[in-house]
């Protein structure tokens, strides 16, 4: 290809790296402590990749009352049950050649040469990084719909491809059916009878009843809600929402920006606001997304409210596997928990290896606490 003098001779100033968009965020696995290295990851009791847990329920039954003389009543043992399943696993690596990393400058405005690639590296071990933790956030927005399936990757033998419907192979996270679509209440009844789009729709009523039913489901109440940005403003445009406010105020008591790190180190905006008609529950107004099945997928699509409790290790938390490593030939092989990663070099050939592996999967201890709705339809 030829190239003019101008182009041979220039001195071209290097006026930065960037990005076309911000590092996706770990909204959903940090409000549960799913994170990698968060605070319900079960990894102190994990070893391997098979788990299970049991079920020993409390009571709501009355004690018998017996008259006097009479000896006592028999009460039937409590069921005992049990639940096992294999974690999902993550492992992936990415091969830098010396050939290319030995004439690399380092990125940035300006810069020397980067010996060895050092900064590049650094670059490419906090993009796989970011994979894994994308991963996370599709299982746990997955979790709160139900089911995650997988499809089954041909071209690449042993790999699955994770999507939130269908898929060749898929799992349950046995949320009744109740507790998704327009919901029931305890009587088996519709909750959400009229679409939330419809301005006359009885929001704050809904509201209540999905609450009682979650009392009567776990008795636990529910204390947060997930949506986007598309429903929020359905729900502020709601004439009972607004009437309950009053005609003189906005429809919320409060509507905070809040920020928190990244996987990439900056900041990431979002929100979180009260109702003045309902305002013990915190609504999180969450518009990302990330590339699912090949295609972008933002977690919540403009119809769907996803009503939880408090997050507590009593009905969710980040089961957490183990796998053996060995780190470079020779080495002693280590069982290691949950998320880790290693790099080693190569001579064939010359050639800097990244790895990481994950060993993961949402537990829904109690699927009860999940009312995963459908408000627009």
């Amino acid at each position: 290809m030829s190239i003019t003098m101008m182009e041979l001779l220039s001195s071209v100033t290097q006026m930065g790296v960037y990005s076309q968009f911000r590092a996706p965020g770990e909204r959903l696995q940090r409000f549960f402590g799913m994170q990698m290295g968060g605070p319900s990851n079960t990894s102190q009791y994990s070893r391997g990749r098979m788990f299970s847990y049991g079920y020993f329920n409390n009571n709501r039954d009355v004690a018998t009352f017996r008259a006097p003389g009479t000896g006592p009543a028999v009460v039937t043992n409590q069921f005992l049950g049990q639940v096992v399943g294999n974690f999902g696993r993550i492992h992936e690596k990415k091969i830098l050649t010396y050939e290319m990393l030995g004439n690399l400058r380092v990125f940035g405005e300006n810069q020397p040469l980067d010996v060895g690639g050092q900064q590049y590296i650094q670059r490419q071990q906090k993009h796989l990084y970011q994979r894994f933790s994308n991963a996370r956030e599709v299982a746990v927005r997955a979790m709160l719909n139900g089911s995650l399936g997988w499809t089954i990757d041909n071209a690449n033998a042993g790999s699955l491809t994770p999507v939130y419907s269908g898929g060749d192979v898929s799992i349950n996270f046995n949320v009744p059916p109740g507790n998704t679509g327009q919901l029931q209440d305890a009587a088996g009844a519709t909750i959400i009878g009229t679409t939330w789009a419809n301005a006359a729709a009885d929001i704050p009523g809904n509201l209540a009843t999905i609450e009682q039913t979650s009392e009567f489901l776990t008795s636990d109440p529910i204390s947060h809600v997930w949506t986007d940005s598309t429903m929020w403003r359905y729900i502020l445009g709601n004439t009972a929402v607004q009437q309950q406010a009053g005609t003189a105020a906005t429809a919320y008591v409060e509507w905070n920006k809040e920020e928190e790190t990244g996987p990439d180190g900056k900041p990431i905006r979002y929100f979180e606001a009260r109702l003045k008609c309902y305002p013990h529950l915190v609504w999180h107004i969450y518009n990302a997304g990330l590339n699912v099945g090949g295609t972008y997928t933002r977690f919540f699509n403009g119809t769907q409210a996803v009503f939880v409790p408090e997050p507590d290790p009593e009905w969710v938390a980040m089961g957490v596997g183990s796998e053996y490593v060995v780190e470079y030939p020779g080495a002693e092989a280590q069982d290691q928990k949950g998320f880790f990663a290693w790099g080693k070099t190569s001579d064939e050939p010359a050639s800097v290896q990244l790895f990481a592996v994950d060993n993961f999967g949402p537990l829904l201890f109690r699927p009860w606490s999940v009312q995963s709705a459908t408000c627009v339809f």
